[in-house]
């Protein structure tokens, strides 16, 4: 990997790791109209996709 993109993964990691991705937004559940589903239900949802 070339380092300018090392240097780039390093930072966004910094910024998730000080917690400045944490907020959830309301996009989705205005957009469907619903709530979103957790990731594991997604992942129960279609697990027979990755089988």
């Amino acid at each position: 990997m070339d380092d300018w993109l090392v240097d780039i993964m390093m930072s966004l990691h910094r910024v998730i790791a000080a917690g400045y991705a944490a907020a959830i937004s309301p996009d989705v559940q205005q957009l469907l109209g619903r709530a979103p589903i957790t990731f594991e239900r997604y992942v129960a949802d279609h697990v027979s996709t990755w089988r």
